[in-house]
């Protein structure tokens, strides 16, 4: 078996991603609408859904714009990241999962990836590079080549 050949992909903001997030924060405000049309703005529960839903809102605007953007690199053993403006001498090395695969589109869990090497989330779209969609889908689901592997051609005693 051979490992996923080596790739560099270019990870960022997603335009799908921000749409997902503009259809849920909408749908919110429809399921608030019925409160702020029967009481008014005036009624202090109205104002409280106002005020969470213009929150909630703005929390995921600003959680968008917080996400990483560099490159998310694949050298046939390991996974790591190197975010765009954040100086390292060595990547953050560590694992990927794969916890949402839409054929054109993959939600993808780093451990150790991130700069603080907490659990981080990515969203990877195959318009940012189709070229090298095909390679970074064999490599999420491959499994790293290590010295203990026994070699496929080998007889064992």
């Amino acid at each position: 078996m051979h490992s996923a050949p080596s790739v560099s992909y270019p990870v960022g903001r997603s335009s799908f991603l921000a749409g997902l997030l503009g259809v849920l924060w909408l749908a919110g405000a429809m399921v608030c609408w019925p409160v702020w049309h029967e009481q008014g703005v005036t009624d202090w529960r109205a104002a409280v859904s106002i005020g969470a839903t213009l929150l909630a809102g703005a929390c995921a605007f600003w959680w968008w714009c917080r996400l990483p953007s560099g490159r998310l690199l694949w050298d046939g053993g390991q996974w790591s990241l190197q975010v765009t403006g954040v100086p390292a001498v060595v990547p953050a090395t560590g694992t990927v999962r794969v916890a949402l695969d839409l054929q054109s589109r993959l939600l993808l869990q780093l451990e150790g990836l991130a700069t603080d090497g907490a659990r981080a989330w990515l969203w990877l779209d195959a318009s940012a590079d189709p070229l090298r969609w095909h390679a970074l889908r064999c490599a999420v689901y491959s499994r790293a080549m290590t010295d203990t592997q026994p070699d496929a051609g080998a007889v064992a005693p």
